[in-house]
């Protein structure tokens, strides 16, 4: 019993002494109440190997023991929001910022450059000759008088048109132009300059003349040479038919070879002829035609002394219209239409 006791004070010694070396330690309740007989420690040399520090420039006063350092106030925690599941975001890949734009100076402002309205021309181009003065104003007939071909037709006995040929565009002339107001047809250009022929004719005082044949089909011209065979044979029955045709061939043109069937000539009357002969030449419309003819684009077709070269007899009333340009080159080097184009 006594020494059961003994045993119970000596654990209770035990227990107080572990009570009171817990106390004492660094974070016990006594440390505060032993660090005061504590030695200071010497201080120690800085290492050679670390950084040397000159210290701060203001010494700081010695830490109050009994002071616990303030801690920064914590941040509130936000509410905790809700958050649904959301599909894995694609990486953002970084973007290489542009340059700056830098903006162009602004162009000076230009108006917009009409272009000239280029006066209407026709198909080829007119181009008047200011040595020849018209009696009347013609400028509505100029683009057919200063019409170039860009190929000059040419019809005659080595060079035939064929039955089917056609002129193109055919007009009747006006009746007023017309002996004993007879339908004559023309090619539309060539109709147009002779009018214009005309009209400055009777302007300057002829009034007599008139055109009395123009376009002939290959059928008329066929018909026609048949009368004047039989014309030529009821003169001179003795003919047989190849003489009376050889006859005729040498003022009338074969179906194919007559240049009226290009639409492009006209014969020429007075009202005082009565058939188509050479009594032309004596008349003042034949001399005004010598030296006017030409400013409108006609030339005289079959000239006198050049039957061989045209292969038919001097025609005064015969006229072609080929362009002014070609008809005045033509008519001042004295040149058929044969020897012009074969230059």
């Amino acid at each position: 019993m006594r020494q059961r006791s003994r045993v119970l004070l000596l654990l209770l010694v035990i227990t107080l002494l572990c009570g009171v070396l817990f106390m004492m330690r660094p974070d016990g309740l006594l440390a505060p109440y032993l660090s005061i007989y504590d030695e200071p420690d010497e201080p120690s040399e800085p290492s050679q190997d670390g950084p040397v520090s000159d210290g701060p420039d203001t010494p700081s006063e010695p830490d109050d023991p009994d002071v616990l350092p303030e801690l920064p106030p914590e941040r509130p925690s936000e509410p905790d929001v809700p958050t649904t599941p959301t599909e894995p975001s694609t990486p953002t890949v970084p973007t290489v910022p542009s340059e700056p734009n830098t903006p162009e100076p602004p162009e000076p402002s230009v108006e917009p450059t009409v272009p000239p309205v280029r006066p209407s021309e026709p198909e080829k181009p007119v181009n008047p000759l200011p040595s020849y003065d018209y009696p009347i104003d013609v400028s509505a007939y100029l683009p057919a008088i200063s019409y170039r071909y860009d190929s000059i037709l040419l019809v005659n006995k080595t060079h035939p048109l064929g039955p089917s040929f056609s002129p193109g565009i055919v007009t009747k002339l006006p009746s007023s132009l017309t002996l004993y107001k007879k339908d004559v047809q023309l090619e539309i250009t060539a109709a147009s300059a002779v009018e214009a022929m005309l009209l400055c004719m009777r302007a300057d005082g002829i009034t007599n003349t008139f055109v009395t044949s123009g376009y002939r089909s290959y059928q008329y011209q066929a018909s026609l040479q048949n009368s004047y065979v039989r014309d030529e044979k009821s003169r001179n029955p003795s003919l047989t038919q190849a003489e009376a045709l050889a006859i005729v061939r040498t003022y009338s043109a074969a179906p194919g070879s007559s240049e009226h069937q290009s639409g492009l000539c006209v014969d020429l009357m007075t009202t005082s002829m009565s058939n188509l002969d050479e009594t032309f030449e004596s008349t003042a419309a034949f001399a005004w035609l010598q030296k006017n003819a030409a400013q409108f684009g006609f030339i005289l077709r079959y000239p006198k002394g050049k039957e061989a070269i045209t292969g038919y007899t001097y025609e005064p009333w015969h006229y072609r219209f080929v362009g002014r340009d070609a008809a005045i080159e033509i008519t001042e080097a004295g040149l058929t239409l044969e020897e012009y184009l074969n230059k």
